[in-house]
């Protein structure tokens, strides 16, 4: 998990993403390692569910439909220790962060998507209503 993680903060592999969304059992190996008795690789894993969010945010609507995912979030906020603690709130702080983003994003589609898939300015209302 340490190789994957260090891959995936280097960024240097641009197939990397496209590799693992294609791999299926790649988000069930990694659930299962989030349920692992060894502190460090339950901490580990939520650090590679960050950098996964980070890298691409559709990784966030996939891990969605894992309703098992929150169910393990849920019980790792009682985790008694401050390792699995501490790395769960990089990794809420850390979606936190990439929330502009992705909101940013949306608005972009959507707004290509009212002009008929043609990028042009909508009015600056549609702005106003979106950046609420």
């Amino acid at each position: 998990i340490t190789m994957l993680n260090l891959a995936l903060a280097a960024g240097t592999y641009p197939k990397l993403n496209d590799i693992l969304l294609n791999e299926e059992a790649f988000l069930k190996s990694l659930m299962r390692l989030m349920e692992h008795h060894s502190i460090v690789i339950r901490g580990k894993c939520l650090l590679t569910f960050l950098l996964l969010f980070k890298m691409d945010f559709r990784w966030m609507a996939i891990v969605d439909t894992e309703v098992k995912f929150f169910h393990v979030l849920d019980r790792l906020t009682r985790d008694n220790y401050k390792y699995v603690q501490c790395c769960l709130l990089c990794l809420v702080d850390g979606i936190v962060d990439i929330m502009p983003s992705v909101f940013q994003t949306i608005s972009e589609e959507l707004k290509v998507l009212l002009n008929g898939g043609r990028s042009a300015t909508i009015p600056s209302d549609f702005d106003k209503i979106i950046n609420r």
